[in-house]
């Protein structure tokens, strides 16, 4: 919870100063960790709302759909939307099957990555082990974008989770490759 006051002071610094492009990087910083840190999701919701205003309004283009992307998961959990499955990125913020090829062609490395996750762990908490294995491998190829920033760790730790949760229904043989 230390880093958020932090980074909104960086966010609103930079945009004082005319510093957009420094402005969105620190945006996506602080709604990483606004996420992880546990905020209530209505609160999540709240402030990424704000922040993709700002960075519409700054013109900051790489920053929104690596915003969407985590709202569209807030949104997922908090069942704002009627989706037939929560694993699916699709709602009001995104549709996960226009977003995606837009996002290969793009090059946007960070929200690839960013998607990959949210994949990852939507579908580890919704028990779609293999799933949330194939989305992390998935999102390895993007971890250049991200360096320096938690999600990188996040990764990790929800791919550990899911090849774990996934050799215990595999027979004793089967698990070696798996773990390793």
């Amino acid at each position: 919870k230390t880093t958020l006051e932090p980074l909104q002071d960086a966010i609103e610094l930079s945009r004082n100063q005319g510093d957009f492009e420094f402005a969105g990087y620190t945006t996506i910083a602080y709604t990483i960790h606004l996420f992880f840190i546990g905020e209530p999701l209505t609160v999540v919701a709240k402030q990424y709302h704000k922040y993709l205003e700002l960075m519409t309004t700054l013109k900051q283009s790489f920053a929104p759909p690596f915003i969407n992307i985590w709202q569209q998961l807030v949104a997922n959990l908090m069942s704002i939307e009627v989706i037939n499955s929560p694993t699916l990125l699709k709602g009001e913020y995104l549709d996960e099957t226009k977003i995606l090829p837009w996002l290969i062609e793009t090059n946007n490395h960070s929200s690839l990555f960013a998607f990959h996750l949210v994949k990852c762990m939507l579908n580890y908490w919704f028990n779609d082990f293999e799933a949330a294995i194939a989305q992390a491998q998935l999102a390895r190829p993007h971890e250049m974008a991200v360096t320096g920033l938690l999600l990188i760790a996040e990764l990790n730790f929800y791919e550990s989770l899911a090849r774990l949760a996934h050799a215990q229904s595999l027979a004793t043989g089967d698990t070696t490759a798996l773990i390793e």
